[in-house]
This record gives C-alpha cells, sequence and structure tokens, in this order.
C-alpha cells in the first residue's frame, strides 16, 4: 500500500490517474477483495497516459470491440468515420447493428491520432488483446476490397482484473 501512497501523493486532484490509484488503494484495504490488488498495478498505472485510461473505460464492458483503419500507418478512424464505412457495405443490417455497436471511440480521446500508439502500449503492457476472431460473415469478405483494416480487440484476462480493481471502485 506504501508504493500506491507514495505515488498519489504526486497526482492531481481530477486526474484519471490519481483515480486508479484511490481506487486501486481502496482494493487493497478491503479485506475481502485484497486478492484483485496485483501487485504490479502499481508499476502499470505508473506508465498509463490519461487517454489511455479514457480508452480503458471504453473496453470495460467486456466483450470484443472494433478498431478500424485505412492501413497500417493511419490512425484509427473516428467512430462517425467508421459508422458511415460499414454502412456502405452492409447496409441497414441487424450485422451492421452488431458491428456498430462494438467500434471503439477514439475521439473520445484527448488526442485521438495518438489512438494507435495507446492501443500498441496497453497492448505491450498485457493489459489490452487482439482477438483475431473475426465473426463468422466477415471471413467471407475479401477486405483487401474494402479497402480497410478491421482489428478485434479487447482486454486480456490480467486487463480484466486491472480494470476491475482501478477503474470499478466498487
Amino acid at each position: 500500500m506504501l508504493p500506491v501512497a507514495e505515488r498519489l501523493r504526486y497526482q492531481e486532484d481530477g486526474n484519471p490517474i490519481a483515480d486508479l490509484y484511490v481506487n486501486l488503494l481502496a482494493r487493497a484495504m478491503d479485506k475481502e477483495r485484497i486478492g484483485e490488488a496485483h501487485p504490479a498495478f502499481v508499476h502499470i498505472i505508473g506508465q498509463l497516459a490519461p487517454d489511455e485510461v479514457l480508452f480503458l473505460t471504453q473496453l470495460f464492458d467486456l466483450r470484443d470491440h472494433i478498431y478500424l483503419r485505412e492501413g497500417q500507418q493511419s490512425p484509427g478512424m473516428l467512430k462517425q468515420e467508421g459508422l458511415v464505412r460499414l454502412r456502405q457495405i452492409y447496409g441497414e443490417s441487424d450485422f451492421y447493428e452488431s458491428l456498430a455497436s462494438a467500434l471503439v471511440e477514439p475521439e473520445a480521446l484527448a488526442q485521438p491520432e495518438l489512438f494507435s500508439t495507446f492501443l500498441s502500449h496497453l497492448v505491450t503492457l498485457g493489459v489490452v488483446e487482439y482477438t483475431n476472431k473475426p465473426e463468422q460473415a466477415l471471413e467471407k469478405i475479401n477486405r483487401s476490397i474494402l479497402g480497410y483494416e478491421m482489428h478485434y480487440i479487447r482486454l486480456s484476462q490480467f486487463g480484466r482484473l486491472f480494470c476491475g480493481a482501478c477503474l470499478n471502485a466498487s
């Protein structure tokens, strides 16, 4: 608990990083849930940017999410642009609706142009993973014709534990 309190000392009020430390400290002090406060979480929090915390909150509903981009060098598409692209391809179908509800929202970040960087960093921390399990209907589509890449991402098992302890104070 001392490392958490020490790092918390240097955080500003209202900073999402400070909230993670407070939630982790609360979890570590809860006798019934202390096992959810992994010692590595202190170091992970210290490596996060505030936008990465916002991104983790998007992934916290524990389902697969979709990240769209045009080629490897481009940042992720904003959700509105992704919705337009998906509607052009799938029309107003149930399949479109399921894809649309799973799109991530880079525009919710202060620096959406760094979304790909944040995603890569969270993957290296072991908090987020690529699922590489596209829905069956997507397997039939030639992605090179579509002109964009579609990646499925989600919290890893470790990431779910991290978010449960640090994002969720209850």
